[in-house]
């Protein structure tokens, strides 16, 4: 059954998960783990009950697995994985005042900045490409930053996340201004007496949209 799946593939995790060369982890192993995580959000099953406390450890597992570039992947091949992994920074949920919400909030942001740094991963937390972080999961880490309540090192890490969203979708456009990010520059070589002028990146919130369009109108 699933439970037993989930904790075979959970002891092969803590035993080869770490190694970053060749093809580390089965397909089936990578989706055993990431489905046990659904659960915790099914309310059909019996991990939904599960404390927020009781989630860490499942949830590093992951972290151990994202290690390889192999595992992010396979990962990423798993219906639904960038909507299941922004449930646990608990924005807008009712349960992220419950004992171990501020610890299980940090540790997805930490994950889910490793997963940014790897430009596959970048794209699909970005909706695709050229979506310059306008999905659930741009929204949801825009979130974490405005959170007051939320740990330093949980807003750090979405920090760099949105930072990271910004500059793949940043690449994927060539470096124009993007929905979630404004810029200004001058293309190399766009003309023999025109000096090169540095471009720009603004990291922002959704929220906080206005006044940048504002500052990048100033800008240009």
């Amino acid at each position: 059954g699933m439970s037993l799946a989930a904790s075979a593939a959970g002891a092969v995790v803590e035993l080869v998960g770490r190694n970053e060369e060749g093809k580390i982890l089965s397909r089936e192993t990578v989706f055993a783990v990431l489905a046990k995580l659904a659960l915790f959000f099914d309310k059909s099953s019996a991990f939904f009950e599960r404390s927020l406390s009781s989630m860490p450890r499942d949830l590093s597992r992951l972290t151990t697995m994202a290690i390889s570039d192999t595992n992010k992947r396979l990962m990423l091949e798993f219906d639904g994985v960038v909507e299941l992994l922004v449930k646990f920074l608990l924005v807008g949920s009712p349960r992220r005042g419950e004992k171990g919400g501020d610890a299980l909030q940090e540790q997805a942001a930490g994950l889910l900045l490793t997963l940014s740094l790897f430009e596959p991963w970048a794209e699909a937390l970005g909706g695709g490409a050229g979506g310059g972080g306008r999905s659930g999961a741009g929204d949801a880490l825009c979130g974490v930053v405005s959170d007051e309540t939320a740990t330093e090192g949980g807003r750090q890490s979405a920090k760099q996340a949105l930072f990271q969203l910004e500059r793949q979708h940043a690449s994927a456009t060539g470096g124009a201004a993007g929905a979630g990010g404004a810029g200004a520059g001058v293309a190399p070589g766009a003309g023999s007496g025109m000096q090169r002028r540095k471009h720009a990146m603004v990291s922002y919130c959704w929220a906080q949209q206005e006044v940048v369009k504002r500052v990048h109108a100033a800008l240009v």
